[in-house]
């Protein structure tokens, strides 16, 4: 039976996309987050753009998306492959949104199908994309796909503007005792050089993270990726301050606190 959502569906590289059109697709989906995170800064059109032409050449991209017949964007499914992936090349990492006003209309079903023909011409075996509680009818969607869940998490978002400003100064002024054998050392902007090999130590930290029942194997870490990742970050109109806090004793023992504000 043929879905009778009405829209076409066309593909294209999102770095190649002209400006108006990743502007478009940008207000699109500002508007979709709006709805479930009201409190969250939208994304800027131009920062969009900036990151999507300093990703790497190599990255194979996937974007399809759906207009109704008005040529209106309804529907957008996404996909991006590293050739050179190492760590879980049988995986396939995919999102699918569909606007509230085209759901249950087979759009999301067959956005999803042009996702699969992706995975087998690229040899994957696996496709993993997440839901979010915000959107109820996207679990129910995957389910009803025969997608299985392997792992849930909790979000916590912290306003600034709510922060108990008094007890993070309680807690400063407790640490002169409490850590006492910790000292701070932090920058802004990229990784120095004599930094990165201590730097990608912290990042790999993040392979004893729960999994639960995901299959993943640990992710390698290399200067190139954190470089990589500094120039889309900068690209898009994000600056970092990273922090580290490390034992006075054994300077190898590294912590890692980074904030990114708009600049």
């Amino acid at each position: 039976m043929a879905p009778d959502h009405g829209c076409t569906i066309t593909l294209s590289d999102p770095r190649t996309d002209a400006d108006e059109v990743v502007a478009e697709r940008v207000a699109w989906a500002n508007a979709e987050q709006a709805v479930v995170l009201p409190d969250e800064t939208p994304t800027r059109v131009e920062d969009t753009i900036a990151r999507l032409r300093a990703l790497p050449a190599r990255l194979r991209q996937r974007l399809f998306s759906a207009r109704d017949s008005s040529g209106a964007l309804c529907g957008v499914a996404f996909t991006s492959v590293d050739p050179e992936e190492v760590d879980n090349p049988e995986l396939l990492w995919v999102n699918v949104q569909v606007g509230a006003d085209h759901r249950r209309r087979g759009l999301g079903r067959e956005l999803l199908t042009r996702l699969v023909d992706v995975a087998i011409e690229e040899g994957r075996s696996t496709i993993v994309g997440r839901t979010t509680g915000n959107v109820p009818a996207g679990e129910a969607f995957a389910l009803e796909m025969g997608a299985e869940p392997k792992s849930r998490s909790h979000t916590n978002r912290l306003l600034v503007s709510k922060t108990d400003r008094a007890m993070l100064e309680r807690w400063v002024a407790d640490a002169a005792t409490r850590s006492a054998d910790y000292e701070l050392y932090g920058w802004d902007g990229p990784v120095a050089d004599d930094d990165m090999e201590q730097w990608i130590k912290v990042i790999l930290v993040m392979n004893t993270a729960p999994r639960d029942d995901l299959p993943l194997q640990d992710s390698p870490v290399t200067a190139r990726d954190v470089r990589e990742n500094e120039a889309m970050t900068m690209a898009g109109g994000m600056r970092t301050r990273s922090l580290i806090a490390r034992q006075s004793s054994g300077a190898s023992r590294r912590w890692r606190v980074e904030a990114s504000n708009w600049s």
